[in-house]
Protein backbone atom coordinates (compact mmCIF):
# COMPACT_ATOMS: atom_id res chain seq x y z
CA UNK A 1 0.00 0.00 0.00
CA UNK A 2 1.44 3.33 -1.02
CA UNK A 3 -0.72 5.02 1.60
CA UNK A 4 1.14 3.24 4.39
CA UNK A 5 4.48 4.25 2.91
CA UNK A 6 3.43 7.89 2.72
CA UNK A 7 2.03 7.74 6.25
CA UNK A 8 5.18 6.20 7.72
CA UNK A 9 7.35 8.58 5.75
CA UNK A 10 5.51 11.55 7.24
CA UNK A 11 5.44 10.09 10.75
CA UNK A 12 8.97 8.72 10.95
CA UNK A 13 11.15 9.27 7.92
CA UNK A 14 14.22 8.16 9.87
CA UNK A 15 12.63 4.76 10.47
CA UNK A 16 11.79 4.22 6.82
CA UNK A 17 14.84 3.55 4.68
CA UNK A 18 13.30 2.37 1.43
Amino acid sequence: GRRILANRRAKGRKRLSA
